[in-house]
């Protein structure tokens, strides 16, 4: 009987154990580059622009290349990859050359495991009715089979990369920085910076963030830089962040915030104190009140005597 039991459960942990194998070797990763390029859109040309699938697993995988809209619907910046406006009109002058050099409007082949495959897109912009400004793309590579979900570029089994065209028309760059709140005091956690910038105009538009963490003595703890795009009609909330925060300290912070050839600048001091000191420092307080109060009354009654 036990004999039995041991020969059942060996063959049960070999079963899970290939299945994990198989599924782990199974699994399909593919990356597309490069992720961004921006391009000029003049009415009636005809561009070509390459772009590369790479299938880093090990096996073949079928892979499925087409257009999509890019498109911020709000100023929570979670990108929409599938509602049309004015903003994202270039979805439909994308075209993909297949192996026999005709244009179609997706492409669908087999990638062999570890090999990468050179694509070319095309870009046909009608002559007349093209809107003003800013027009976005994002070309996905999907494995066939695959998960994703339309509010993200890189998710499992299936990678984009973002088109930013801008027309020949009258191209409008106006916004504003709308504010920036750096705390001055703070208990525990990662100090965050957090600036809102509006973008008015009819074009992408690039908010540049720095910032300087130093000690009293003037090392240097925390120094960064990032740029955000803002697009057209949203305002964005844009996060600047310093993770590693010593629990106890006072330092000096340098932010400047960058945008549209206007500059808000930040300096302050921070001041980093846990909890339990705010604690011990208020019943040292309450402590030292008691003691001057029980000395005064102590001092009263002995100049009545």
């Amino acid at each position: 009987m036990k004999n039995k039991l041991f020969g059942t459960v060996l063959a049960l942990s070999l079963l899970f154990a290939t299945l994990i194998s198989n599924n782990t070797f199974a699994a399909t990763t593919i990356t597309i580059a490069p992720a961004d390029n921006t391009v000029s859109l003049d009415s009636g040309t005809k561009r070509d622009y390459a772009i590369k699938v790479k299938n880093t697993g090990q096996d073949p995988v079928r892979v499925r290349v087409y257009a999509a809209p890019y498109s911020i619907p709000n100023d929570s910046y979670e990108v929409d990859f599938s509602t049309y406006n004015q903003w994202n009109q270039l979805t439909n002058w994308l075209s993909f050359l297949d192996d026999d050099g005709t244009e179609q409007k997706e492409l669908n082949f087999t990638l062999p495991g570890g090999e990468d495959k050179s694509l070319t897109y095309i870009i046909t912009v009608p002559e007349f009715g093209v809107p003003d400004g800013g027009q976005y793309a994002t070309i996905f590579a999907e494995a066939n089979g695959s998960k994703g979900t339309a509010n993200g570029l890189n998710v499992s089994g299936r990678v984009g990369a973002t088109v930013y065209g801008e027309t020949d028309g009258t191209s409008i760059r106006s916004g504003d920085i709308l504010s920036v709140d750096a705390p001055t005091f703070m208990t525990g956690g990662k100090y965050v910076v957090t600036s809102r910038v509006k973008n008015d105009g009819n074009v992408n538009l690039s908010a540049t963030r720095e910032i300087k963490i130093e000690s009293l003595y003037g090392q240097t703890l925390h120094l960064a830089n990032d740029n955000a795009s803002v697009f057209p009609g949203t305002t964005r909330t844009i996060t600047t962040e310093w993770k590693d925060v010593p629990a106890l300290g006072v330092f000096r912070v340098t932010y400047n915030l960058y945008y549209l050839g206007d500059v808000k600048e930040v300096s302050l001091m921070l001041v980093v104190m846990p909890v339990w000191m705010m604690v011990v420092i208020a019943a040292g307080a309450v402590a030292l009140l008691g003691l001057i109060v029980i000395g005064i009354k102590t001092l009263v009654k002995k100049l009545r005597k």
